[in-house]
């Protein structure tokens, strides 16, 4: 994945292949009832995250069919004309839009609708688009409807409590990032200013 030879997809199933070869032919411990065993572990496994997803995309329905994402963004944009404070607010409403939905719908909905607004307060699409990316994906791992995170205490066997409690630190790491990023934009906006130029934020 790091070096771009496979996708997450494509390093999955080849994990798979991999797994069973090891598992048949190196260590010669997989037995057909163990591999029984591994299917029937992941399908309850696939049927929790599937039932998240399946539960998220009706609230996502309800979402755009209410045009909420409109209308809180046309909420943010009154309430300030400083484009920082506008960027974490519209942090705080993406960590909401997060807590809820999936990270691919949530980027769907709301980039064509925060794109002209941003534009209007100088920022550099780019960097608020590294912001909200990093922002929405932690969503993932969040309550009450992380799939990362149901996935994860799924797999270790323990409660979705102590899975958030001990994420904790990760969260703030995640937020230090922002901070980082928002308040230091050639942090990101260093290489494509260099390649193909810029004025940042």
């Amino acid at each position: 994945i790091r070096f771009g030879v496979m996708t997450p997809s494509e390093s999955g199933a080849f994990a798979v292949f991999y797994a069973l070869f090891v598992g048949i032919f190196i260590y010669k411990e997989l037995s057909m009832e163990k591999f029984k065993e591994c299917l029937i572990s992941s399908v309850k496994d696939l049927s929790v995250t599937t039932m998240i997803l399946a539960f998220s995309g009706i609230f996502s329905y309800g979402v755009v069919f209410d045009q909420l994402p409109a209308t809180l963004t046309n909420l943010l944009i009154a309430l300030t004309s400083n484009k920082y404070l506008l960027i974490f607010l519209l942090i705080m409403m993406l960590v909401a839009f997060g807590m809820f939905m999936e990270t691919t719908v949530i980027t769907l909905i709301v980039t064509p609708i925060l794109i002209p607004v941003i534009s209007q307060y100088g920022i550099d699409p780019v960097h608020f688009g590294i912001v909200m990316m990093t922002v929405v994906t932690m969503g993932c791992s969040t309550p009450p409807v992380g799939v990362a995170l149901y996935t994860c205490s799924n797999i270790m066997g323990c409660t979705v409590e102590e899975t958030t409690k001990y994420s904790i630190p990760y969260y703030m790491a995640i937020l230090g990032t922002l901070l980082l990023v928002i308040f230091l934009p050639d942090l990101v906006l260093f290489l494509p200013n260099l390649i193909y130029g810029g004025a940042g934020i």
